[in-house]
């Protein structure tokens, strides 16, 4: 990672969180292309959110969180905000589709 995780200055804690911080941005954006990549597959755009998908991923992540020590609820919480971005994104390509955009 470049730095050593172990050091305990705040500063290169605070460059290590940054790292990481960034590297979950990438993949964010990574999640939501292929969150806008499945919004044409989806056979009722009207019904873009799907409950029990949701729910079956609340369940794994909820169950991951356990497995690592991490607050479940607080886990699935920031589950439901890239769950509702996700969405965001998939109204926003399908409301491009159908106005003829090719942005």
């Amino acid at each position: 990672m470049g730095r050593d995780l172990n050091s305990d200055t705040i500063a290169d804690l605070r460059h290590a969180i940054d790292i990481v911080d960034t590297k979950l941005f990438e993949l964010l954006e990574h999640r939501f292309d292929l969150a806008t990549r499945i919004a044409p597959l989806k056979t009722d755009p009207q019904a873009i959110e799907d409950v029990d998908r949701n729910r079956e991923i609340f369940d794994r992540i909820a169950a991951l969180a356990a497995r690592t020590g991490i607050d479940s609820v607080d886990a699935v919480e920031i589950w439901r905000a890239i769950l509702r971005a996700s969405l965001s994104c998939q109204r926003n390509f399908l409301a491009r589709s159908q106005s003829g955009s090719n942005e």
